[in-house]
């Protein structure tokens, strides 16, 4: 039996990942699909749209088998180790390939980049370090550390820049360095770009511009699947009072913690923390807030992260944690004899943390603490019932 695994966001589940689900599915003859998923907050650096239980409930309805939660600590921290923490999960879950969005779809193309990445990580380090003190970003150091060492023997290089520079691209590279022997499937992404606002008449829009129109009460139906609309519709109280909660409990965080605890953050450094100071107090907006730190050397992703981080308290060990357990979100009847499987293994498995997180202690208890606090803040910004809504009394979602 073929085990593909998919690490996904669905922030929220539109057209496209309904299209990468089953285009996936189709070309790698996969017979179970398994989903590890980040939770209430994303990779991005910001809440999610809709919770993670109804964000894994769309997933098991459009192709996915089974879904794994990626821990908040991982989710949060740079693509890497986002990228590292759902590989793990999916080998956990047996899964045998993986299969991710793309923008140049091309594997052998991802794998040689991947490949230098590894084979040259030293000299690249030493670039990207001597890019930095130039005040560049990291993404923009690395571009130019891979141009210094490749450019002059590569007569692609263009090509590979590109991919280093593309959304989807970025994380598809670190998808193949963890993925080790695993197959890897490239789906190459159709319609809008992955920043691009609703573009009139297409069908595949980005998450980005899916998410900008529901802010603003647009209509977005034909852009995501029914089931989609309707969660989106039942949530629209719960997503109005989001923003303007989190960004409350952003500029608290930020003003009630010491410079040292913000630099200690997995974002933290290089004095970023000193420019959050000032739009925590004058900002009227989280964007705005993100917009005032953000600059050549600091990009707007590295800035939302730090704030999620110093929302969540989570510090910089906390993000070089290795996954500790596999949290289940939801299954269907394929995902139960996965899961089975799962059980059987040493590696913890949680479907009730009440009875389950007993057993965990040091590092894996901490990291399942910060999950269960994710979700607390994220109910708390929703105006939901936190007792109803906690970690603590949700169980898998079940879709026979």
């Amino acid at each position: 039996m073929k085990k593909l695994g998919i690490i996904a966001e669905y922030n929220p589940f539109h057209n496209g990942h309904k299209y990468m689900i089953e285009e996936a599915r189709r070309i790698s003859g996969a017979d179970i699909c398994v989903a590890a998923m980040s939770g209430n907050f994303v990779q991005r650096g910001e809440p999610a749209v809709l919770d993670k239980w109804t964000r894994a409930e769309l997933a098991l309805s459009y192709g996915i088998d089974l879904v794994l939660e990626i821990p908040t600590s991982r989710v949060l921290a740079d693509a890497g180790r986002y990228a590292s923490a759902g590989v793990d999960l999916l080998k956990r879950a047996s899964c045998d390939a993986i299969a991710f969005g793309s923008e140049c779809g091309d594997a052998d193309l991802l794998r040689k980049i991947a490949r230098r990445l590894d084979e040259h990580a030293d000299s690249i380090a030493l670039c990207i370090a001597e890019a930095r003190k130039l005040g560049l970003n990291y993404p923009a150091a690395r571009q130019k550390a891979y141009t210094e060492l490749f450019g002059d023997t590569d007569p692609d290089i263009e090509k590979d820049i590109s991919v280093l520079s593309s959304s989807n691209d970025i994380l598809a590279i670190e998808y193949i360095r963890a993925a080790g022997d695993m197959e890897v499937y490239p789906i190459k992404r159709i319609g809008a770009d992955y920043l691009d606002d609703i573009q009139d008449d297409e069908k595949y829009q980005s998450a980005t511009g899916i998410r900008q129109a529901v802010s603003t009460g647009e209509d977005i139906r034909g852009y995501v699947p029914e089931l989609t609309a309707v969660a989106l519709k039942k949530a629209e109280s719960n997503i109005s009072k989001l923003g303007e909660n989190y960004f409350n409990f952003a500029r608290a965080a930020v003003i009630s913690m010491s410079e040292e605890e913000l630099e200690n953050t997995p974002s933290g450094g290089e004095g970023l923390a000193s420019r959050l100071r000032r739009p925590a107090i004058s900002a009227d907006s989280i964007k705005e807030m993100i917009d005032f730190a953000k600059s050549k050397r600091y990009t707007y992703t590295r800035v939302a992260r730090m704030i999620a981080q110093a929302v969540l308290e989570i510090k910089r060990n906390d993000a070089d944690m290795d996954v500790m357990y596999a949290r289940v979100l939801g299954f269907n009847g394929a995902g139960r004899k996965l899961l089975a499987d799962l059980r059987d293994s040493e590696f913890p498995v949680i479907t009730n943390i009440n009875k389950e997180m007993e057993k965990l202690e040091g590092d894996a208890l901490r990291q399942l603490e910060l999950d269960i606090k994710a979700s607390d803040f994220y109910n708390i910004m929703c105006i939901k019932s936190l007792y109803s809504n906690s970690d603590r009394v949700m169980r898998p979602i079940i879709k026979e």
